[in-house]
């Protein structure tokens, strides 16, 4: 399989072309060069890794001796297995052949370690990067970074440390690391917040799609950017979704597929709903930004739960000052995913709301079954291929869908690469377009596949409630990203091609019992799922049959029980 281009999750190659220069990117070798200490702080998946590794480059290509230290590993071990950790690759890196001191056994001894290695290289600056300082074991964090404030403050009088300087890099709030402010080596340092992407940065990097031989409309950049709002993680997944897609990017529809493939699953978004879960006193402030749209001064150093919601990365200062959601994305996860499950617990006071862009009305719920079509393999099957050929065969193939979904009554919401996401009104007419969708396949590959492969696809279905205020209106599909539609994705991932997937909760509501061919327990979600698989049809090609033709003829109820 061919290598990504897009990169998202880990650090980036110094010299991937996808990393976008920001501001920090002059800043920090700045400082470092100044002898400044520095302290590097930015919410998860803002490329803070990739800047010191970045800088670290630069900066030993210039003759300075820098040590990039992840503190994250050594974060259970004791005190002499901590230094041993820390000293080791500071020594390897900027001592490579030369004799490297003792290891040190305590906080003092670390002191004298980093007096010999200054020492060892004379006039060369030494600067220290550690990141994943907020793993620090809280019983040395006082001694610890006393130190490093030591260090700095008897520059004057230890010449062996008037060329020794340290970056402090992570995800957290300095006054939760140590104890007595005054051995603090923060409030003497240079604060750098990583900043987002500009719109100009994001159209550079979305122009990048043009070596993969992914065309888009002139206006998609300025999409893609006041979705993500420049976010780096959302932009280079956004990206690397449309790279995967190998597909022309033709008006923001296909952007919105794109964030409903993203919100579907997606780890850093997952994390930033169990922050919120688990610090269940910041929701109140969310939701005055989110919900009540208050006007609330931005202030870190005064109002910590604020600060913590900046550093989930979920608010930061707007132009005027005041707290404003990150992104749009942010902004749709909060509204139609964390708050609608919350709606019992909340009932919030929407008539402050004077944003029309942004503003809802009280949503109703309604009992929806979700249908979740994938094409299995995709991204193999068009490795290769003539793009003419992919592109015809893909929208004939989102053609038979749409066609065999509207036949039955349901409605497509969304779609997200070479999925499909649709809802019904019931539980039967959901499984009975199942059915036929994956048995009258063979006859589409016959009539319209242009490609080297057929196409398979693996369906999944879950009945339950959506909060909406129009279920009919496709203007709605935002408001849709909730926890019935998700599940029927999760489903379909989990089964081959050729089968469909149903929960408890959609067999529950079948006016027939089916006959499975399998039953699994899915203990993490509390639900059975039922697997069903499709014997395809070996007729010749043939015009998409009508409801009596239909295959689900052959989906009778058994005599006996299902499993």
């Amino acid at each position: 399989m061919e290598a990504r281009f897009f990169h998202w999750g880990g650090n980036l190659d110094p010299n991937s072309p996808v990393c976008i220069k920001r501001p920090e990117d002059d800043k920090l070798p700045e400082h470092i060069a100044a002898g400044d200490f520095v302290t590097v702080l930015a919410p998860r998946q803002m490329g803070k890794t990739s800047l010191l590794l970045r800088v670290r480059r630069l900066l030993t290509e210039a003759g300075m001796a820098i040590a990039y230290v992840d503190l994250s590993p050594a974060r259970e071990e004791t005190l002499e297995s901590w230094y041993a950790h820390l000293s080791t690759g500071i020594a390897e890196q900027v001592l490579p052949g030369g004799d490297h001191p003792p290891l040190p056994q305590s906080h003092l001894e670390f002191i004298q370690f980093l007096r010999a290695v200054s020492t060892q290289l004379g006039n060369t600056r030494l600067c220290i990067m550690l990141d994943e300082v907020g793993t620090v074991p809280e019983d040395m964090s006082d001694a610890f970074f006393g130190n490093v404030r030591y260090v700095f403050s008897n520059r004057q009088v230890k010449p062996e440390f008037r060329f020794t300087n340290f970056v402090l890099c992570g995800t957290f709030q300095p006054r939760d690391l140590i104890k007595n402010p005054a051995n603090s080596p923060f409030n003497i340092s240079k604060t750098i917040r990583m900043s987002d992407l500009t719109r100009d940065g994001v159209r550079r990097l979305v122009g990048m799609l043009e070596r993969m031989g992914v065309y888009f409309d002139e206006d998609i950049p300025d999409v893609v950017h006041d979705w993500t709002g420049g976010q780096p993680y959302l932009t280079q997944r956004l990206c690397a979704i449309f790279e995967e897609w190998k597909i022309p990017i033709s008006g923001p529809e296909v952007v919105e597929r794109a964030i409903q493939d993203l919100m579907m699953d997606d780890n850093n978004l997952d994390h930033i709903v169990h922050r919120l879960h688990e610090e269940a006193e910041l929701v109140p402030w969310l939701e005055r930004v989110l919900i009540r749209k208050e006007s609330i001064r931005f202030n870190r150093m005064t109002n910590q739960r604020l600060a913590r919601l900046e550093l989930i990365g979920l608010i930061k200062p707007a132009k005027n000052g005041s707290c404003k959601i990150r992104n749009r994305i942010y902004h749709d996860l909060l509204l139609n995913n964390f708050f609608s499950e919350r709606a019992g617990e909340h009932v919030p006071d929407l008539a402050a709301s004077t944003d029309s862009e942004l503003a809802i009305q009280p949503a109703e719920s309604q009992e929806v079954t979700a249908v979740s079509i994938d094409v299995v393999d995709s991204t193999l099957l068009k490795q290769d291929q003539d793009k003419v050929a992919v592109t015809y065969t893909f929208q004939q193939y989102f053609q038979y869908v749409q066609n065999l979904v509207r036949r039955w009554g349901g409605q497509i919401k969304d779609a997200a690469g070479d999925g499909v996401m649709c809802i019904f009104s019931n539980a039967d007419s959901a499984l009975r377009c199942a059915v036929e969708i994956q048995d009258n396949l063979p006859g589409f590959n016959r009539r319209h596949n242009r490609l080297n492969g057929p196409l398979a696809l693996r369906i999944g279905l879950n009945t339950g409630h959506v909060l909406t205020r129009n279920l009919k209106d496709y203007r709605m599909t935002r408001s849709l990203y909730d926890y019935t539609l998700d599940l029927s994705g999760k489903l379909q991932k989990g089964i081959t091609s050729g089968e469909i997937a149903l929960t408890n909760h959609t067999v529950e509501r079948l006016s027939d019992p089916i006959q499975a061919n399998r039953q699994e327990m899915w203990p993490e979600y509390n639900i059975t799922v039922y697997v069903l698989r499709r014997t395809p049809k070996t007729s010749g090609a043939q015009n998409s049959p009508g409801p009596e033709e239909s295959e689900t003829s052959r989906f009778s109820p058994p005599s006996g029980q299902t499993g």
